[in-house]
């Protein structure tokens, strides 16, 4: 068994079988998408089967900039609980609370709420964008779900992993010695396709959102990332030409390219 470290947002306040579908779903979700490029594959499949492929990538986007907002802005990292892990954290309790509140049309009471996670200023914005990730959470509750909390079947069973390092809701200030992974970026720079460049298939809070991973880890994972994104979104076969070229240029081998060889 892992041992886990005491940490400010870990603390126990209860069960994911105590709430609400929606709300144990956002909870999931988020883990997921902040646990690994596979789990970040999985929420995007998810909003797709759900909404379409149209409307999931626009309600995915929403979801996104939500997450991204709370990251930059946190007054220190936030933590969350391991996949396989039932119980709710304090810092995830308090997002529920935040979202809930904000879906309820209660934007006085949710940017009060969000003030406890961001600076004043940026409370009132976050609770707008929780407004909207809350309702598509709703919507999507009332078909069956597919994240589910199973936990993974793994020699050491991780029962709370409070600052994983694998997504950006931990920040790490460690140093790769290794060259950068570069940005998915190829330098089009047009949003074009609700939002998302024609070149890469990023949206500008993704792209905001690479230039603050500082890992080659996280970096590749988020390559890997932009690769799924752009096999559901279609038409962006130029961009591992393109991108292989940087990569090359830079001395970077990425796994993510030519069909899992370094590139």
């Amino acid at each position: 068994m892992t041992k886990t470290q005491k940490s400010p947002g870990a603390d126990v306040v209860g069960k994911l079988t105590e709430i609400q579908l929606w709300e144990a779903e956002l909870i999931m979700s988020i883990r997921f998408w902040m646990d690994s490029t596979q789990g970040q594959a999985e929420v995007w499949n998810d909003f797709a089967r759900r909404f379409g492929t149209a409307e999931g990538r626009a309600e995915m986007r929403n979801f996104e900039t939500l997450l991204t907002s709370l990251c930059t802005h946190a007054r220190r990292p936030l933590v969350r609980h391991g996949l396989g892990c039932t119980c709710i954290g304090s810092d995830e309790a308090v997002l529920r609370t935040l979202v809930r509140e904000a879906a309820r049309g209660d934007l006085a009471e949710a940017s009060m709420i969000a003030s406890l996670l961001v600076p004043a200023r940026h409370a009132e914005p976050i609770a707008l964008m929780a407004a909207r990730v809350g309702q598509t959470m709703q919507r999507m509750a009332k078909r069956a779900p597919t994240i589910t909390t199973e936990t993974p079947q793994t020699e050491n069973r991780i029962l709370h992993c409070p600052p994983s390092q694998t997504g950006p809701l931990a920040r790490d200030t460690s140093e790769d010695i290794m060259p950068k992974v570069p940005s998915p970026c190829i330098s089009v720079c047009k949003f074009k396709r609700e939002g998302h460049c024609i070149g890469c298939s990023m949206t500008k809070a993704q792209k905001s959102a690479f230039k603050k991973l500082k890992k080659n880890t996280h970096r590749e994972a988020f390559v890997e990332l932009v690769g799924a994104q752009q096999a559901v979104m279609g038409r962006y076969k130029h961009w591992e030409q393109a991108y292989g070229k940087r990569c090359r240029k830079k001395k970077v081998k990425l796994t993510v390219l030519d069909g899992g060889k370094a590139a």
